[in-house]
């Protein structure tokens, strides 16, 4: 009997984590047939990079990638691949901790009275590896660790009273004493619950013992005394548990923007502690009010609105939504114009902060391609999957199988360069002992590779004018049985042309779910940051930086892993930010091959701009001699003088379709389709544009897509961390492919883990 033959269409992070799990059924090779079909020469999609054999095999990324210590799923996976890799002790990067280290140390820059003023965080490491799985903190255990949090912040302030006015014990009696007369008052009903909450204050004998100094503090404590002391399943709450903490949070914020409002103006102390005391009060009475602890919670219902637009609504400041840590999360997931949804954000920001395990995030030693896609294109392939390179899919044909269901019927694809022997392309290269993608194909290998050379075409630019040198149609039951989409959503206008014009739940995701073009650049500099006048602190990552690069970051330690010249780099610094091109700007027909050279223009003015400009005097100030920057800082083998040195850095504009960022804007939650809810039976996805738990542009979310997809179609893995929503059930059930095995077909990832309820009290509510 034929094994079912899958192809899984795209190389990034779903469609290669659907791959790993797919493969890690026991028996797979007896039981299905995988294939998959690769633009270029390369995995990683969005995440790839590549080695310049021409620079010093120098390291050139799609942009700037950061592991956060909450991708418990991302990190499973890693540890299993580098187990199973099993590279010599003494090879680079043979462990995935060596590949992966803790960064902790994060500075956002902001605006005060026109000066770039830092504000930095060092967030603690904290117990745990990531990639162990567990229990998550529930909702409600994530509010009373904001209230213990936002405590804490206040009694560090200059405006706490002092900590001995009122003993602790005293107070806790005080405020049992308080709740339990506006219970009373409650049951009594004697006037309307929140009129007797307004005016309770008036009515309570414990608020006589407490100075107009300690109120606040009695406030703030006693609202983490009462969440404290409740049940922690919110169903077993009594109807007015709620009421009350919410009187207490509302007064205490409200004493708050009150008193500090005027100080706040001129000190920026005091105003830091109350935008982020604003902040994460305002998170509390929003989760309470609109019931986000209750078991089982949705995130994605208050989605509607904009992260922004949802605290004001429960009673921030505007001015609290304007400050650094709350900007920062919607650019972390490059949200800046279009906003981001307020439950997709909120739960986000929650993960990251409060279920990091060891460390805050992670930096990858090497490029992601060395890291991740050589990794797993190593042991995919010994596994024995088959790779088929330059294969650049073109359209997916729709039909119905024999029950009338409709299916993916052919898929056609330009086959881009052939080898010159006919075996399969062995992509890989090695640099300083390590596997790495270079930069450009291995044209050696290839049937039109001098050709290709010289034409200076790029095989992964969409618009690219090299034509296919034929082209291959795959059909169903002949070439495959079930495709895995791991092409991202930007592409399916050009590809999937059919499934929006027949499905209209398709084609509400394609039109909702929205991307956008992103710019990176990467400045090789003959010296460290320090010497070029960077002093708050090693290695940092810089957010909110102002345009045309809102992020920076210092990825020196990567240096080793380049092949330069003993004295010639001293540093790396990589920029990255959204390449805007208005709202939602139509990407052109593929005919119009001067679209990629103007948007390389436009990333190579904002390059300029931000080196003339308070972008490098900002952060790099020794670069930058009587207003011009120092162009002999910047590292150039070839010897070119003045601003020709900047020319032979590196940068680079995503706006090839499949490489565009998925945004999480205001209201598109609801059209994101589950991976196997495309409505056709032979077809999942895999990407970060799926309906998943998380619902972000990032590897984790990405990852939980992958494994969905792997799922639906092969039942295993079972348990998905942080993530129990259904895969869609637009496939046949039991899955068709594989029956269920006994024993299981793998167990959990890992053994649960006891909740990590003591995150530290230290940092804001975003980095």
């Amino acid at each position: 009997m034929t094994r079912p033959r899958i192809a899984i269409l795209g190389g990034g992070v779903g469609a290669m984590t659907a791959a790993f799990h797919l493969t890690s059924v026991p028996g797979w090779r007896e039981r299905y047939d995988i294939t998959v079909y690769q633009l270029g020469w390369r995995l990683g999609g969005k995440g790839a990079s590549g080695r310049n054999g021409e620079r010093a095999d120098r390291i050139e990324e799609h942009g700037f990638h950061l592991l956060f210590g909450f991708y418990d799923n991302a990190f499973a996976l890693l540890r299993r691949l580098y187990g199973e890799l099993g590279r010599p002790a003494d090879a680079p990067l043979a462990r995935w901790d060596q590949a992966f280290q803790p960064h902790s140390y994060f500075v956002l820059e902001e605006d005060v009275d026109g000066r770039r003023v830092p504000w930095q965080f060092d967030f603690p490491p904290v117990d745990g590896v990531p990639g162990q799985g567990g229990e998550l903190p529930t909702p409600w255990q994530i509010v009373k660790l904001l209230l213990a949090w936002a405590r804490e912040l206040f009694g560090r302030s200059h405006e706490a009273p002092a900590p001995a006015t009122v003993a602790p014990d005293r107070l806790d009696r005080l405020i049992d004493g308080a709740a339990g007369e506006l219970r009373a008052l409650v049951a009594r009903s004697e006037a309307v619950i929140g009129g007797v909450l307004r005016r309770a204050h008036a009515a309570v004998d414990w608020l006589a013992e407490l100075s107009e100094a300690v109120l606040p503090s009695a406030f703030l404590h006693a609202a983490e005394h009462h969440a404290a002391t409740r049940p922690d399943d919110p169903r077993a709450h009594s109807p007015h548990d709620h009421e009350i903490l919410l009187w207490l949070l509302r007064g205490f914020r409200g004493w708050l923007q009150r008193h500090w409002s005027e100080r706040a103006r001129g000190e920026p102390e005091i105003r830091r502690t109350l935008v982020s005391l604003d902040a994460l009060i305002s998170v509390a009475i929003g989760m309470i009010v609109d019931d986000l602890i209750t078991p089982p919670v949705d995130w994605f219902k208050i989605d509607r609105m904009s992260f922004e637009d949802w605290l004001v609504h429960h009673g921030a400041d505007p001015s609290s939504t304007a400050a650094p840590p709350v900007v920062l999360l919607r650019q972390l997931v490059f949200g800046h114009q279009t906003g981001v949804g307020a439950g997709t954000c909120l739960h986000y920001a929650l993960r990251m902060v409060y279920t990091y395990k060891g460390a805050f995030a992670y930096k990858m030693q090497s490029g992601m391609g060395d890291t991740v896609f050589a990794p797993l294109y190593q042991v995919l392939s010994a596994r024995g999957v088959r790779f088929e390179f330059f294969h650049a899919v073109e359209e997916l044909a729709t039909g119905r199988d024999a029950d009338g269901h409709p299916v993916i019927d052919a898929i056609r694809i330009g086959v881009q360069a052939e080898t010159r022997d006919g075996a399969p392309y062995r992509p890989l290269i090695d640099v300083v002992g390590l596997p790495c993608w270079p930069s450009e194909p291995l044209y050696d290998q290839l049937v039109q590779g001098d050709e290709l050379r010289r034409s200076g075409e790029h095989l992964e630019n969409w618009w690219s004018r090299w034509p296919a040198v034929r082209t291959r149609e795959l059909r169903r039951g002949t070439d495959f049985d079930c495709v895995v989409l791991g092409i991202s959503i930007g592409a399916y206008p050009y590809l999937c042309r059919a499934l929006i014009d027949q499905t209209p739940k398709f084609a509400r995701m394609v039109d909702a779910v929205a991307v956008t073009a992103t710019q990176a650049a990467q400045l090789w500099l003959d010296r460290d940051v320090a010497a070029l006048g960077w002093s708050l602190g090693p290695q940092p990552i810089v957010g909110i930086c102002g345009e045309p690069f809102d992020t920076l970051a210092d990825m020196s330690h990567v240096l080793p892993r380049e092949r330069w010249r003993a004295g010639t780099a001293g540093s790396i610094v990589y920029l990255t930010s959204q390449l805007a091109e208005g709202d939602r700007a139509p990407t052109p027909p593929r005919t119009e091959s001067q679209y990629p050279v103007d948007q390389r223009a436009r990333v190579w003015a904002n390059l300029n701009r931000w080196v003339d400009a308070s972008g490098a005097r900002s952060v790099l100030p020794g670069a930058v001699l009587d207003g011009g920057f120092q162009w002999d800082r910047l590292v150039d083998p070839a010897g070119a003088t003045g601003r020709d040195r900047l020319a032979a850095q590196f940068w680079i504009g995503c706006w090839n379709p499949s490489d565009r960022y998925v945004l999480s804007v205001p209201g598109s939650a609801a059209a994101r389709l589950p991976s196997a809810g495309t409505g056709y039976r032979n077809l999942v996805m895999a990407g970060d544009w799926t309906r998943t738990a998380l619902g972000a542009g990032c590897v984790e979310a990405a990852v939980m897509s992958g494994m969905h997809a792997a799922r639906a179609l092969c039942g295993t893995p079972a348990q998905i961390s942080g993530d129990d929503l259904p895969d869609g059930d637009d496939l046949p059930a039991p899955p068709p492919l594989s029956p269920p095995l006994s024993p299981p077909l793998s167990p959990p990832l890992s053994p649960p883990l006891s909740p990590p309820l003591s995150p530290p009290l230290s940092p804001p509510l975003s980095p």
